[in-house]
């Protein structure tokens, strides 16, 4: 794959058609695929203002890495990376992961309880100056086969900065089962 990836973000938002230009449609979710570089989402290349979603001149021309989001510091934290689905194999744990930037802090939340052990690092990244926050959760066969909830166990990824916080989006973890020793589960 190399340095070069494509990602799909998606966006949804309640967006107000006041301007008369608008193409956009209220609770419209937009779809963007774009080309990445040094792993992480340009988001610079888009911004809401009074509640609508533009794309600004320089995502219709080119594609270009812009940090300068990142590099307000009164700004909320972005997440960089945010945790995705995950099996837990035998004894192996799943590793759920996340990365914000401007945030001060990242711990993850399961099935709505705070009290699951992340662990988290810090860096400040060389070029931007920007303070990204990474952290870490490994869940156990135990832990998802202990949890009697009606849906199924889920983790999320939270940051916080002294301008507020963000929720990520649920990463889902199940138990995954041997189909040849269990026939029977599908």
């Amino acid at each position: 794959m190399g340095l070069s990836q494509t990602f799909k973000f998606l966006f949804t938002a309640v967006i107000k058609a006041s301007s008369a230009n608008s193409s956009h449609v209220e609770g419209e979710e937009i779809f963007y695929e774009r080309e990445l570089k040094k792993g992480y989402m340009p988001f610079s290349h888009y911004h809401i203002k009074e509640g609508l979603l533009e794309e600004t001149a320089a995502t219709k021309a080119t594609i270009e890495h812009d940090d300068s989001l990142l590099l307000s510091s009164d700004s909320l934290p972005i997440f960089q990376a945010e945790p995705q689905n995950a099996y837990v194999v035998k004894s192996r744990p799943a590793l759920l992961q996340c990365k914000a930037g401007n945030a001060l802090r990242a711990y993850f939340k399961c099935n709505g309880a705070k009290n699951v052990e992340s662990t988290q690092s810090e860096f400040v990244h060389p070029q931007t100056g920007v303070r990204i926050v990474e952290a870490e959760i490994n869940i156990t066969r135990d832990m998802v086969e202990e949890f009697f909830g009606n849906e199924k166990f889920k983790c999320e990824c939270h940051a916080w900065s002294g301008r507020g916080s963000i929720k990520s989006q649920p990463a889902v973890v199940d138990v995954a089962y041997n189909i040849k020793r269990y026939p029977h589960i599908t």
